[in-house]
């Protein structure tokens, strides 16, 4: 008989295996395979994401504001001046078919006063239109422009425009040339003759008589377009107008 001790050892011992065994009796197969314990996936380890330093708002870029340039005061206008005649003789020829440059017949009247004062200056007097004899119509139809002793005679109609004539004159009573136009050696007759030569000894080297007009009782000669008068009444005294190609009078 075995000793007390090693009975209770042993009883014992299946009181243990029966709490482990399953409620259907002791399971003693050994190709039971134990469970594995279930293994731990660690967490990644996360780095620590650095605070980004605060980025500083870059000041907004200024154009720099060009200085202006100083505006310059404008120079005042200066007042149209006349200009002066030039120096010398002009080709002022008593009896040519125009005046510097200009043909008598349909012009624009303003273009050619424009014209002439490039080349003896700004008229001394210009009358606009106005009513002229009544021998040339009704209306104000007829402009003169002068500078001095030299006028230009300008007319309209329907029609159009004209450059009509021109003429040149000396003081009848001083017999001495007008300021403000060519002088007398400036206007050139045919021969070489001038304004204030006698009427007489120039008329008479065109192989012509001298004579004094009935009508105005003053010496007239009327040339190849142009026409002489002399001061009067005799035939001997200077001329002291002529004109190209004609003078106008209105009876």
């Amino acid at each position: 008989m075995a000793p007390p001790f090693r009975l209770l050892s042993v009883v014992a011992l299946a009181a243990l295996l029966g709490v482990a065994c399953s409620p259907d009796g002791f399971d003693l197969d050994a190709s039971a395979t134990p469970t594995a314990d279930a293994t731990v996936t660690p967490e990644p380890t996360v780095e620590p994401t650095a605070t980004p330093e605060p980025t500083a708002t870059p000041e907004p870029t200024v154009e720099p504001t060009a200085t202006p340039e100083p505006t310059a005061t404008p120079e005042p206008t200066p007042e149209p001046t006349a200009t002066p005649p030039a120096a010398g003789p002009y080709p002022i020829l008593v009896g040519s078919p125009d005046l510097f440059g200009v043909a008598y017949g349909a012009v624009d009247v303003d273009a050619t006063i424009a014209a002439f004062a490039t080349a003896i200056g700004s008229p001394a007097d210009d009358s606009g239109w106005m009513e002229g004899c009544p021998l040339d119509g009704a209306g104000d139809n007829e402009r003169t422009a002068s500078w001095g002793g030299l006028t230009a005679d300008f007319y309209r109609d329907d029609t159009g425009e004209f450059f009509s004539a021109w003429r040149y004159r000396i003081a009848f009573d001083t017999l001495t040339e007008i300021p403000g136009g060519p002088t007398i050696a400036q206007v050139i007759l045919p021969g070489g003759a001038l304004v204030g030569d006698p009427f007489d000894v120039v008329v008479s080297g065109y192989g012509a008589v001298p004579t004094v007009d009935d009508t105005f009782g003053v010496p007239i000669y009327n040339g190849i377009g142009f026409v002489l008068i002399g001061a009067g009444p005799a035939v001997n005294t200077p001329i002291v107008q002529a004109g190209t190609p004609f003078i106008g009078f209105c009876e």
